[in-house]
């Protein structure tokens, strides 16, 4: 029997678990909806009609199993009770390994050639599946299905494909919220902003003052907030859509930061890593500057060169870094007094720092 999509969702806003406004995330950026099932074992009613409904849409699958894993934390209770349903030995992904004792990262039993189906409560961008589907299979099982109640829309399903991994869901964030809009349970004006988040539109209200960063390459906004030094503490409002659809890039991402104009240094830095971007200054919602980025020939005083020994390193010696542009697409740097060579993930990862 396939699951009753209509009144999972009901159920799930009718217990607080899907909320429509304005929430700041815990990167700093802004979602007009939240999902939180987190509490949902606190509600029997509702924890035994999510489970059967993994049970229902394994059934109706026919996919063949194991075991199964879940995938800390709000997916460890979810796959916990689907395995004892079922009667398939269970085993969790932790969020990392531990710190002391055994320092795994794999509770539970899984051995060498055991097929294994992962559950997970929600996915995203496919982050924390990707994670736990690696730590799989080091300990040699098979990982070939994963299985989550909300897709969010938002690249898992193809991140878990370049694994060669199949992204079943119960329902989609998009089914969701229509649900929800056809029960009155949110108006639909609600219902369009949210819809037009998840389609990567505009997806918050136009900023006063502050800066638009467009034509990210896809996959890059997260790493232009660390370039920006961008952690959700600032104060600043934050937003980015993801996967939007381009013309000239094909899909694009953009970034918009509240109160904040880029400095020329700030530019730079992005333009090591999205050299298509452009930058729109925006003052009382007007844009009152529009420039592309343009990567440098040389690059001074922004990096650090990766040599230990090179002598823009020492101490004693006060000497600013420079660095030649070997390429622009991937980007490769030369360190220009050791010629020691940097690349795209280097420079990221000093940008982290």
């Amino acid at each position: 029997m396939k699951a009753d999509v209509s009144e999972i969702a009901v159920a799930l806003a009718k217990h607080g678990c899907v909320l429509v406004g304005e929430f700041k995330l815990t990167s700093g950026l802004t979602s007009p909806y939240y999902i939180d099932l987190r509490t949902m074992p606190s509600y029997p009613g509702l924890f035994k009609l999510v489970t059967d409904a993994y049970i229902s849409a394994l059934g109706d699958l026919g996919i063949s199993f194991d075991r199964i894993a879940g995938v800390a934390t709000a997916g460890i209770p979810i796959a916990t009770l689907v395995a004892y349903k079922l009667g398939k030995p269970f085993l969790y992904v932790r969020g990392g390994a531990r710190a002391h004792g055994t320092q795994r990262s794999i509770e539970g039993v899984a051995k060498a050639g055991d097929s294994v189906l992962i559950i997970d409560d929600i996915a995203t961008t496919g982050g924390n599946l990707q994670l736990a589907i690696k730590d799989l299979r080091d300990r040699g099982a098979k990982v070939e299905h994963a299985m989550v109640l909300v897709d969010r829309e938002q690249g898992a399903i193809k991140k878990l494909a370049e694994m060669r991994v199949r992204l079943f869901s119960i329902m989609t964030s998009s089914r969701l919220l229509e649900e929800l809009r056809s029960k009155g349970i949110i108006s639909s004006d609600e219902y369009e902003k949210v819809i037009s988040y998840i389609r990567g539109e505009l997806i918050v209200r136009k900023i006063r003052d502050g800066t638009v960063i467009d034509h990210i390459p896809f996959g890059q906004a997260l790493n232009v907030l660390r370039i920006l030094k961008i952690k959700g503490e600032e104060g600043n409002r934050v937003a980015m859509a993801m996967n939007v659809e381009s013309k000239k890039l094909g899909k694009k991402d953009v970034v918009k930061v509240e109160g904040h104009e880029l400095q020329p240094r700030e530019v730079d830095r992005i333009a090591l890593i999205a050299p298509e971007a452009t930058i729109n200054t925006i003052r009382d919602y007007r844009v009152e500057k529009k420039m592309k980025v343009r990567t440098p020939d040389k690059i001074e005083g922004i990096l650090r060169c990766i040599n230990p020994n090179c002598i823009s390193n020492k101490q004693r010696e006060p000497i600013t870094s420079s660095f030649k542009v070997l390429s622009r697409t991937p980007l490769l740097l030369a360190c220009g007094y050791c010629e020691t060579r940097i690349s795209h993930d280097e420079v990221l990862a000093q940008f982290a720092s």
